[in-house]
């Protein structure tokens, strides 16, 4: 089978659109499922946490594209949270607010946010941008003279629309880890493939079926563990955990020692600053 036949499939199936299996969950939701707001820090692996619940027989994801802040702030969130059916699920990059923890709660969503070490985030999002080539701060990172120039602007922002400091962007999530959350880390759901650990994997996605009150089994645990770690999604990069210890300039570790450490020991990456 070729990638393109491939990536067609794939997208008909995490959609749940015919004549994948999934087009009848999207018809009869099963008895108890529940819908589910799948939160990612941007560039911390947002594929993986489509795969490993779209390889689940009860989820599939709605018809839409991960919805970003600038959508929210422009839309309004409700169009895209309210009427999610049991089953189905919005992956989005937004921000943690009074309201939009409201209609979580009154749809009854069950959440998981998606993170990342953000030396890895950081290196993944500027070779995203330079791949990319479109917009103004895009265009910033490719007039700069050196890829310590761009790993600084990248932490520290530009003043360019959307790319204020690393930290800045960082705390509008921090929110969410109050609230009835599974943290599922990038380290740990991209398994042996991608440097990880298959043990690590194998207890992440239980727990996360778990929290969401969907079966599983260890036969189907095996399965979506052997599946997560894909090419087919268009933002899928190289998907390798601790590029960071060779990539990242000497004087970026500095930087994210002076303000962004308390991230890092957060989330379980570093327990002090010798590192």
């Amino acid at each position: 089978m070729s990638s393109r036949v491939g990536k067609i499939l794939w997208d008909l199936e995490r959609f749940g659109l015919p004549p994948s299996d999934k087009f009848r969950v999207r018809l009869h939701p099963p008895k108890g499922a529940h819908p589910v707001f799948a939160i990612s820090m941007p560039k911390s692996g947002t594929h993986l946490i489509e795969r490993a619940l779209c390889l689940h027989p009860w989820f599939y994801r709605k018809l839409t594209g991960t919805v970003n802040q600038s959508k929210v702030d422009a839309q309004g969130i409700e169009r895209y949270l309210k009427g999610l059916k049991g089953g189905q699920f919005l992956v989005a990059h937004v921000h943690h607010s009074p309201e939009v923890a409201k209609i979580v709660k009154d749809e009854g969503l069950k959440l998981l946010i998606q993170v990342r070490d953000p030396r890895d985030a950081l290196l993944s999002g500027i070779k995203f941008n330079l791949k990319r080539k479109r917009g103004e701060f895009a265009n910033q990172l490719a007039q700069m003279d050196s890829f310590e120039e761009q790993c600084r602007a990248f932490f520290h922002g530009t003043g360019t629309q959307g790319f204020v400091p690393l930290k800045e962007r960082y705390e509008k999530y921090r929110p969410w880890l109050k609230e009835d959350i599974v943290i599922v880390r990038f380290e740990d759901l991209v398994g042996q493939q991608g440097g990880g650990s298959r043990d690590a994997q194998l207890a992440l996605l239980q727990r996360m079926f778990e929290h969401l009150e969907a079966p599983w089994t260890d036969k189907l645990l095996a399965h979506v563990a052997d599946g997560v770690f894909s090419d087919k999604s268009p933002t899928f990069s190289k998907g390798m955990i601790g590029t960071w210890k060779e990539k990242l300039p000497e004087s970026m570790k500095d930087e994210f020692k002076q303000h962004a450490q308390e991230w890092l020991v957060e989330f379980g990456y570093e327990t002090d600053e010798n590192w």
